[in-house]
Protein backbone atom coordinates (compact mmCIF):
# COMPACT_ATOMS: atom_id res chain seq x y z
CA UNK A 1 0.00 0.00 0.00
CA UNK A 2 1.11 2.95 -1.39
CA UNK A 3 1.68 6.15 1.35
CA UNK A 4 0.53 9.98 0.92
CA UNK A 5 3.34 11.28 3.10
CA UNK A 6 6.80 9.42 3.48
CA UNK A 7 9.11 10.84 6.47
CA UNK A 8 13.15 11.31 5.56
CA UNK A 9 13.97 8.05 7.34
CA UNK A 10 11.24 6.52 5.50
CA UNK A 11 12.24 7.60 2.09
CA UNK A 12 16.10 6.94 2.98
CA UNK A 13 15.15 3.29 3.63
CA UNK A 14 13.68 2.72 0.82
CA UNK A 15 15.99 4.31 -1.46
CA UNK A 16 18.94 3.00 0.77
CA UNK A 17 20.72 6.11 1.39
CA UNK A 18 21.80 7.63 4.66
CA UNK A 19 19.39 10.41 5.78
CA UNK A 20 21.93 12.94 5.36
CA UNK A 21 22.21 12.28 1.30
CA UNK A 22 18.32 12.33 1.03
CA UNK A 23 18.50 15.78 2.94
CA UNK A 24 21.30 16.61 0.53
CA UNK A 25 19.67 15.99 -2.45
CA UNK A 26 16.59 17.31 -1.66
CA UNK A 27 18.82 20.64 -1.28
CA UNK A 28 20.32 20.20 -4.57
CA UNK A 29 17.75 19.09 -7.13
CA UNK A 30 14.35 21.21 -5.68
CA UNK A 31 12.87 21.17 -9.43
CA UNK A 32 12.74 17.59 -9.14
CA UNK A 33 12.49 16.59 -5.28
CA UNK A 34 9.87 18.84 -3.70
CA UNK A 35 9.11 18.04 -0.05
CA UNK A 36 6.36 19.41 1.68
CA UNK A 37 6.96 20.53 5.04
CA UNK A 38 5.27 19.92 8.20
CA UNK A 39 4.77 22.76 10.60
CA UNK A 40 7.80 21.65 12.60
CA UNK A 41 9.83 22.26 9.54
CA UNK A 42 10.28 17.85 8.82
CA UNK A 43 10.13 17.17 5.19
CA UNK A 44 7.40 14.54 3.54
CA UNK A 45 8.11 12.83 0.55
CA UNK A 46 5.38 11.77 -1.78
CA UNK A 47 5.99 8.86 -3.99
CA UNK A 48 7.53 11.28 -7.03
CA UNK A 49 10.04 12.50 -4.64
CA UNK A 50 10.77 8.87 -3.88
CA UNK A 51 11.21 8.06 -7.34
CA UNK A 52 13.09 11.35 -8.30
CA UNK A 53 15.51 10.42 -5.66
CA UNK A 54 16.09 7.07 -6.70
CA UNK A 55 16.56 8.04 -10.21
CA UNK A 56 19.12 10.29 -8.23
CA UNK A 57 20.87 7.77 -6.59
CA UNK A 58 21.17 5.59 -10.27
CA UNK A 59 22.31 8.44 -12.02
CA UNK A 60 25.33 9.54 -9.01
CA UNK A 61 26.13 6.30 -8.73
CA UNK A 62 27.02 5.62 -12.46
CA UNK A 63 29.98 8.59 -11.11
CA UNK A 64 28.37 11.41 -12.78
CA UNK A 65 28.68 14.71 -10.75
CA UNK A 66 25.64 16.29 -9.54
CA UNK A 67 25.32 19.17 -12.93
CA UNK A 68 25.51 15.97 -14.95
CA UNK A 69 22.92 14.49 -13.10
CA UNK A 70 21.07 17.89 -12.92
CA UNK A 71 21.63 17.96 -17.49
CA UNK A 72 20.52 13.69 -17.92
CA UNK A 73 17.28 14.56 -15.95
CA UNK A 74 16.53 18.04 -17.43
CA UNK A 75 17.10 16.03 -20.53
CA UNK A 76 14.01 14.36 -20.56
CA UNK A 77 15.55 10.85 -20.92
CA UNK A 78 13.86 8.41 -19.60
CA UNK A 79 16.03 6.15 -19.71
CA UNK A 80 16.80 6.62 -15.85
CA UNK A 81 13.49 6.41 -14.80
CA UNK A 82 12.76 3.36 -16.84
CA UNK A 83 16.34 1.94 -15.18
CA UNK A 84 15.14 2.67 -11.73
CA UNK A 85 11.57 1.18 -12.21
CA UNK A 86 13.41 -2.22 -13.25
CA UNK A 87 15.89 -2.19 -10.12
CA UNK A 88 12.57 -2.13 -7.84
CA UNK A 89 10.88 -4.47 -9.95
CA UNK A 90 13.63 -6.92 -9.39
CA UNK A 91 14.04 -5.98 -5.80
CA UNK A 92 10.86 -7.03 -4.87
CA UNK A 93 11.32 -10.57 -6.99
CA UNK A 94 13.91 -11.20 -5.01
CA UNK A 95 12.27 -10.48 -1.89
CA UNK A 96 9.52 -12.64 -3.32
CA UNK A 97 12.02 -15.65 -3.95
CA UNK A 98 13.82 -15.36 -0.73
CA UNK A 99 10.54 -15.63 0.85
CA UNK A 100 9.64 -19.04 -1.23
CA UNK A 101 13.28 -20.02 -0.27
CA UNK A 102 12.34 -19.90 3.30
CA UNK A 103 9.29 -21.65 3.09
CA UNK A 104 10.83 -24.45 1.37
Amino acid sequence: MQKMFYSISEAAELIGEPISKIRYWSDKFPSRVQPHRTAKGNRQFTQDDIDALKQIKLLAGRGLSLEAVERELASGSNSAESVAKALDQLKSIRERLLEIREKL
